[in-house]
């Protein structure tokens, strides 16, 4: 394969980047119409700390299993009176299993979604690291050179002012706080 002359080379790559321009603002609008659709549902937003120990997380099949229990409560009612007051139902006095049953129904239509959205979210972010590697390939070199020239070089520091002035304040907010050292009490 020949390779092109570097002017067409760039424009390829200028024609590509306003294609991914283009399909990213196309995909962010969709992801708006798709937002926009739900928004009536009024989903749950839950605080990362209640994702992670929220107890909704159902193994595969577990909602079948979970519509049995109900089964069971409903032919059994007097069983499960105590679960009343607990089953988000309007009689506290009746174990009611229609607010779960409800709630079943409604993850079984919403899990197909959250499963296709984790995976473009999943595709979207790899490439995103994968596009910050590639860069860092060749900037965390170039940033050393700069580091250890700008000194000498005010062409150069004045060049990179930008760049030397965000990293040594990043350096500045990672670094651990001194602590001061007491004197010996006698």
């Amino acid at each position: 394969m020949a390779k092109t002359g570097k002017k067409q080379t760039s424009s390829g790559k200028d024609t590509a980047m306003k294609q991914l321009v283009a399909a990213v603002e196309k995909a962010r609008g969709a992801l708006r119409v798709a937002g926009d659709a739900l928004e009536e549902f009024n989903l749950a937003a839950l605080t990362s700390d209640e994702r992670a120990h929220s107890s909704g997380k159902l193994r595969d099949g577990e909602g079948d299993i979970l519509t049995v229990v109900l089964d069971t409560v409903d032919a059994h009612p007097e069983q499960f009176a105590s679960l009343a007051p607990h089953d988000h139902g309007t009689d506290d006095r009746v174990v009611e299993t229609g607010p779960a049953r409800a709630a079943l129904i409604r993850r079984s239509l919403l899990a197909p979604l959250a499963v296709d959205l984790a995976a473009l979210s999943q595709r979207v972010s790899d490439d995103v690291l994968a596009s910050g590697a590639l860069a860092r390939d060749v900037t965390t070199p170039a940033y050393a050179i700069i580091r250890a020239n700008a000194p000498i070089n005010a062409a150069l520091r004045k060049s990179a002012a930008g760049p030397l002035s965000f990293y040594v304040k990043q350096a500045r907010t990672k670094a651990p706080k001194k602590a001061t050292a007491k004197a010996p009490s006698a």
